[in-house]
């Protein structure tokens, strides 16, 4: 009796969105493994052909808070309590991707290309909050992702810039174990909903620089911490930057 559910409960979401697709909020917890693990808490707003992928902000919460392990090992979840979150915006009208990081101390809005990532999908399955979910497999930027997507909610978008598939994806995981992240909640709404409008009213678009720029920027951004670094270091020590861009998400060939 519970499967038949189920089932009946995926074949109605499957046919709400076959008929509006605009109306969807799943949140996320983001996880960096850099030596311990870090993590973030985002929402994917769906509002008809966009998507936006944004920071929540926990003004009621700790800037972050600690997990310890039994091993001696910790997690820290980071509870943004600024009024600037990051986030990733897909324009699909325009075909391009807005999205907004701290650089250097700064954040700064980037305008990115909608790239399209070569998925393959295997015959894996497996259920994640009872929805049935496909496994597939792609590459991107520098980094190879296993994900998992579920054709019941046919949107193909998910966390971050891993898009394309026909379905929304529940879980993704790099095959470094460098980058997780997992749907927790899911929000499904009978009216159209304007969170876009009002969660990116103060983004000055104009000011977006390209994306060729801002790979430059990171990478004197880099090069300047570094110094700070190895000035503030006491005399005589040697540093050597490496060349190991363990630390970022995407990766390019110089």
């Amino acid at each position: 009796m519970k499967k038949a559910f189920i089932l009946f409960y995926i074949f109605i979401t499957s046919l709400m969105f076959s008929q509006n697709n605009e109306n969807i909020i799943i949140s996320y917890i983001e996880n960096y493994n850099i030596g311990s693990g870090f993590e973030w808490e985002y929402q994917l707003i769906v509002e008809g052909a966009n998507a936006l992928f944004i920071e929540q902000i926990k003004k009621d919460k700790p800037a972050e808070e600690r997990t310890y392990n039994e091993d001696g090992s910790f997690s820290i979840r980071f509870n943004y309590t600024g009024g600037i979150p990051k986030f990733v915006y897909y324009n699909n009208k325009q075909k391009t991707i807005f999205f907004r990081k701290i650089v250097g101390g700064e954040m700064v809005l980037v305008k990115d290309k909608l790239e399209t990532i070569d998925w393959l999908i295997t015959d894996e399955t497996k259920t994640i909050s009872s929805f049935l979910c496909n496994k597939a497999i792609g590459k991107f930027r520098g980094r190879t992702y296993q994900a998992w997507f579920t054709t019941a909610i046919p949107i193909n978008y998910g966390s971050w810039k891993l898009q394309g598939l026909p379905g929304l994806v529940l879980e993704a995981t790099d095959n470094d174990g460098f980058y997780h992240v997992a749907a927790t909640t899911f929000q499904f709404n009978d009216q159209k909903i304007m969170l876009h409008d009002e969660l990116l009213k103060d983004v000055k678009w104009e000011k977006a620089i390209e994306f060729e720029k801002f790979l430059k920027l990171n990478k004197t951004s880099a090069e300047m911490s570094f110094k700070k670094l190895q000035a503030s270091m006491p005399r005589g020590t040697k540093l050597e930057m490496s060349d190991e861009k363990v630390t970022e998400l995407e990766l390019f060939d110089e």
